[in-house]
């Protein structure tokens, strides 16, 4: 198992502009069906941080995801204009699920 992070520190004031975006690029990635996100928000800590999660089964689901994630003109525009209500550069991360070592 695999998980995408995606963290977001969002400009004050424009949190509402950021979210309208990504539910509107979860219709887009659902209708190409591709792996659905969650959007979560910080509770405590700096105000206004949000990370999306993505899960998938293998690598190559993430990378035949990613491929066509940032070919496709529709999912790009949306998550660009995403990111014109965010601090700086969006931060990911991938991490795997935790294997027993010998």
């Amino acid at each position: 198992m695999f998980r995408l992070q995606f963290h977001y520190q969002v400009r004050l004031g424009e949190f509402r502009q950021f979210y309208d975006l990504f539910e509107q690029l979860d219709k887009v990635v659902i209708r190409k069906g591709l792996h659905r996100s969650t959007l979560w928000g910080g509770t405590v800590g700096n105000l206004n941080n949000a990370v999306t999660f993505t899960e998938y089964e293998t690598i190559s689901d993430f990378w035949n995801d990613a491929n066509a994630f940032q070919a496709d003109s529709d999912c790009m525009n949306l998550w660009r204009q995403m990111g014109r209500h965010v601090e700086g550069i969006p931060r990911s991360e991938l991490w795997e699920s935790a294997v027993r070592i010998a």
